[in-house]
């Protein structure tokens, strides 16, 4: 009878641990729909975007996945400002972490794209003034 029990607990505790660890590695990605605008609400972004755990390196989990039809719609058109959907993340290359600052990833147009190695992936909706690069009026969006 006691070994019948203990199989039974030790049954129960290798089932929840399992779950715990699918619960907190996905197989599969999950879409989330993007949406924000800029503090001006001159940029207006939008799309879909998908990440899964793919791994590990440097001791930190990293993640792949998609930009499905993502980017920036200018709401305001005539006021001298583009709409910037901009990134920011850790990424893993020649063995080490490295932090990409805040750039334009999409600036008044939409596309898709895939990425892996990453983490800490931000997504903002920023302005920039037409013919130059600094973003400005930068809102997080994820």
């Amino acid at each position: 009878m006691r070994s019948t029990v203990k199989r039974l607990a030790l049954g129960a505790t290798a089932l929840t641990s399992a779950l715990v660890v699918g619960l907190a590695s996905p197989a599969s990605a999950t879409p989330v729909n993007l949406y924000g605008l800029s503090l001006s609400k001159n940029a207006e972004v939008s799309g879909q975007y998908e990440w899964r755990a793919a791994g590990t390196a440097g001791g930190f989990t990293y993640y792949a996945g998609s930009f499905s039809n993502a980017g920036a719609r200018d709401a305001i058109s005539g006021n001298g400002l583009e709409a910037v959907l901009a990134l920011e993340f850790d990424t893993w290359a020649n063995g080490a972490w490295t932090h990409k600052n805040r750039y334009a990833s999409r600036v008044n147009t939409f596309d898709s794209w895939t990425f892996n190695y990453k983490k800490n992936i931000r997504v903002w909706a920023c302005d920039r003034a037409v013919g130059t690069t600094t973003l400005k009026n930068c809102s997080l969006v994820y």
